[in-house]
């Protein structure tokens, strides 16, 4: 038999529903918004006052080195820092500081610890020697685990004993193997000094054996020294797979990632010491370990090399190289004509002017994004490099074709640069502020373009102040 409620028990039983949902949505607010003291609580002071800190307090210090552009470093901070695991964890174990590698400070540790990648999470005794990195983003019971390899204690002692001896002098081959492997075993890593004194060590007969190439291949820092030769050639993956010390496949990858990470770390190196013979060495390091992983080389493979030969010729200033390398590349890549309907000494004192870029892009090669990426790098390096008003009339076509092919919101203050060069402040204002009106959906893109308008701005001023003095 049905049961009927009455009215009043009715609405009493909708006034209870009702406070019950009310009651559970503000539990899940309270749970789901996280408090002070469930993040990551970073140092505000000076690097020096974290490492005396760290020192005073017997703890190590965590140092996450990031970008503001870095969108990885953003969800490290907004999804990983403020688990409360996580949070408990580096706040009881670590002094925590955070430093931006473009700013102050921030770009002498950058150098210092080789950062050419964000986030780079740092490990650091407090007196700076670094233990362990990461490098890129990870979930936070994973960032969680990576952290636990640095703390724990007889490891730790381990490593400090042998920091002590290395400081101290001890040179010999053994100690130098036994240190090399606990860092590898221990903590994926390695020590170029603590690696150089053991490859000072070998001799013919050491190559020649399996297990010394294996912790070569486990160890080897940089693709600078004749060890990173002798370990490409040792390094063939399929080969490696059938010996009996390499039938873990974790060994395999970490002998991948090593070898991939020593040669981009000297691309790195090359590209900020302007060392061009050393930079066309580690090209073809590049494609020899890839064709060692590979059975032949990826269709974009010739492209990646061609676009950073280009971006070395544009940090080292090597203009002309530059100037012939972006030509070849949007001839070979964008196929076009370029036409202008005004002299090129009367276009400074122009805005009229009509530049045409006709393009076809060859879609078996690279795709539209690709195409005005290499407009946009290209259209880059004359704007740095040059000041010759038929060049940055082509830069200026370049990127407006990079608009057309593919819309990206940072190519609207490299078109504002070029034509501010080519004399048309009020121009290239025009440009960013259309820009910003077109950007009014997304706040970082409004915040990105006002900072570009900002520096034309500045530019106005500074040659405004010139001209006075």
């Amino acid at each position: 038999m049905a049961r009927h409620l009455s009215p009043v028990m009715l609405i009493l039983t909708k006034e209870y529903c009702m406070k019950q949902l009310l009651l559970f949505a503000l539990l899940n607010i309270f749970f789901l918004i996280p408090t002070e003291g469930q993040k990551i609580k970073f140092e505000t002071g000076t690097w020096e006052e974290v490492q005396e800190k760290a020192q005073a307090t017997d703890r190590l210090i965590f140092l996450d080195i990031y970008t503001q552009w870095c969108k990885p470093c953003k969800w490290m901070e907004e999804r990983v820092y403020t688990d409360s695991a996580v949070a408990d964890y580096f706040n009881h174990h670590f002094v925590n500081y955070k430093i931006d590698a473009e700013k102050g400070v921030g770009k002498l540790l950058a150098s210092r610890y080789h950062v050419d990648r964000y986030p780079t999470l740092l490990f650091l005794e407090a007196s700076t020697t670094e233990i362990y990195n990461i490098v890129g983003y990870m979930d936070a019971p994973q960032f969680l685990e990576e952290a636990k390899k640095t703390t724990d204690p007889m490891t730790l002692k381990r490593l400090r004993v042998f920091q002590r001896k290395f400081d101290g002098g001890v040179r010999d081959k053994r100690f130098l193997e036994k240190y090399l492997k606990l860092l590898s075993r221990e903590y994926k890593r390695t020590d170029t000094r603590v690696f150089d004194a053991w490859f000072h060590h070998l001799t013919l007969p050491d190559f020649l054996d399996s297990s010394t190439i294996k912790l070569l291949l486990l160890t080897i820092p940089n693709a600078r020294s004749r060890a990173y030769a002798v370990g490409l050639d040792q390094y063939d993956p399929k080969q490696l797979k059938e010996s009996p010390l390499y039938r873990d496949s974790t060994v395999l990858d970490q002998i991948g990632y090593r070898m991939h990470h020593a040669l981009d770390e000297s691309f790195a190196s090359a590209m900020k010491d302007g060392n061009e013979s050393l930079f066309k060495k580690l090209l073809e390091y590049k494609k020899t370990l890839t064709l060692k992983e590979q059975d032949s080389l990826p269709p974009e493979f010739e492209l990646e090399s061609q676009l950073m030969t280009l971006s070395f010729y544009h940090q080292n200033k090597k203009a002309i190289p530059f100037y012939n390398l972006a030509n070849q590349l949007v001839s070979e890549y964008v196929l076009h004509s370029y036409t202008s309907n005004t002299e090129i000494d009367t276009f400074i004192h122009d805005t009229s002017v009509v530049y045409d870029f006709n393009f076809i892009i060859d879609t078996n090669k690279i795709s539209d994004k690709e195409a005005a990426n290499i407009l946009y790098q290209s259209a880059s390096g004359i704007l740095d490099l040059s000041e010759d008003p038929t060049q940055l009339i082509k830069g200026i076509a370049w990127t407006k074709a990079a608009l057309q092919l593919h819309h990206e919101v940072k190519y609207y203050p490299l078109l504002a640069q070029l034509t501010l060069k080519t004399g048309q402040p009020e121009e290239a204002i025009s440009i960013l502020r259309g820009a910003h009106q077109k950007a009014k959906a997304s706040k970082e893109e409004r915040q990105f373009l006002r900072k570009a308008l900002m520096d034309i701005y500045n530019l106005q001023r500074q040659k405004r102040q010139k001209k006075k003095q």
